[in-house]
């Protein structure tokens, strides 16, 4: 039986012929599985060099938390091996199942990003995962850099939109800068101010591509229409529907608050 669960286990877990599931524990007072995986391999692949070297030694022992089992906190637990390089140095192999300095695997990062984006929320992606906020919070912002590591270097953008957010109770903004053909977000700052919009205008567009942005999507917001006439005066400015409806309608707003003092009859009236 405990070979079969061994076995089971491996194959779950995805495993290549050169790591092995020794054993899985289960502790009940704590609700934790682990699960205790080997490199039964004589040589291994180093990660910096990518050349095939003979095992040196084994690093201390590590836990990485896994995808629940039956509510069960579940990890995986490996000393790593290490290989000794021809400038020899002792370098620690990266396992399949995670990086070597994670206390995660990646199976588990991929849950909780899934779970961020339908929640939206960390304290609540936390309660969900049975983890703390903080390692909600660094799958957060690793997530974020990995994605920035793979944007291009020096993109090009024939439409933009500039928008802005606001967060803390309405008392602060940030300014959005996103494509409107893919609904991507591009970059954001802080603040909806002239300099600040002009920054992120500059640090996304290079001087050579300016020239490529043919239309800009933004409200009638005068710091936004300052900085774009400073930073891509020839792009042409639109201004969505949205925005336009609701100035249309505070403006008809206005006339009914100054009408109804001279007219009677729209007293009690909405429009």
């Amino acid at each position: 039986m405990k070979e079969f669960t061994e076995q089971f286990f491996d194959l779950v877990l995805n495993l290549d012929s050169s790591w092995k599931v020794d054993d899985v524990k289960g502790d009940y007072k704590l609700k934790e599985v682990e699960i205790k995986i080997s490199y039964i391999g004589t040589k291994a692949v180093c990660p910096q060099s990518h050349y095939l070297y003979s095992i040196y030694d084994h690093a201390p022992q590590r836990r990485w938390r896994h995808l629940d089992l039956l509510d069960y906190k579940t990890y995986l637990v490996c000393n790593l091996p290490r290989i000794k390089n021809t400038q020899g140095k002792v370098v620690t192999i990266i396992p399949p199942w995670g990086s070597k300095s994670a206390r995660y695997t990646h199976q588990f990062e991929v849950r909780a990003i899934d779970i961020l984006q339908a929640t939206q929320n960390q304290t609540k992606t936390a309660e969900l995962l049975n983890c703390s906020f903080n390692q909600v919070n660094r799958i957060l912002h690793r997530s974020v850099e990995r994605g920035l590591e793979r944007r291009p270097k020096n993109p090009i953008f024939s439409n933009l939109s500039i928008d802005e957010k606001s967060f803390k109770r309405n008392h602060k903004y940030v300014t959005v800068l996103s494509s409107p053909n893919s609904g991507v977000v591009i970059d954001l700052c802080e603040g909806r101010t002239k300099k600040a919009t002009k920054e992120l205008l500059s640090s996304v567009i290079t001087e050579e591509n300016r020239g490529k942005v043919e239309t800009i999507s933004v409200d009638m917001w005068r710091a936004y229409l300052e900085s774009i006439n400073d930073i891509l005066p020839n792009t042409k400015v639109v201004h969505d529907r949205f925005h336009l409806v609701k100035y249309l309608n505070e403006a008809i707003d206005k006339v009914r608050r100054r009408e109804v003092k001279d007219h009677e009859e729209l007293k009690e009236t909405t429009y």
